[in-house]
C-alpha cells in the first residue's frame, strides 16, 4: 500500500466541509465496504473519488444529489495503522 497517496490498503484522515468533522477511512477493496466502521471499498463515491489523491488535496462527491467537499488532512497504511 502506497503512503504517499491515496490507494487500496491506505487508511485517509479526511476534514469533511460541511461539519468541519475529521473522519478517518480505511480503504480497500470492491467487497470490503463497511462505512460504518469507516471501511469504504475503492468503489464507492468517495473511495473512487480519493483514489491517487495526496494530502491537502479537496475532492467532491456527488451522492444522492447532496455535494460534499473533503480535504485529505493524512494518509497512512493500514498495516502500520491496524
Amino acid at each position: 500500500a502506497p503512503a504517499d497517496v491515496v490507494g487500496i490498503g491506505t487508511v485517509v484522515e479526511l476534514l469533511q466541509h460541511s461539519t468541519g468533522q475529521n473522519t478517518s477511512y480505511s480503504i480497500f477493496g470492491a467487497w470490503d465496504s463497511d462505512p460504518e466502521n469507516n471501511t469504504l471499498s475503492y468503489e464507492t463515491p468517495l473511495g473512487y473519488v480519493l483514489l491517487a489523491k495526496k494530502i491537502g488535496e479537496t475532492v467532491e462527491t456527488n451522492i444522492d444529489n447532496t455535494i460534499e467537499k473533503w480535504t485529505i488532512n493524512k494518509i497512512s497504511r493500514y498495516v502500520d495503522v491496524k
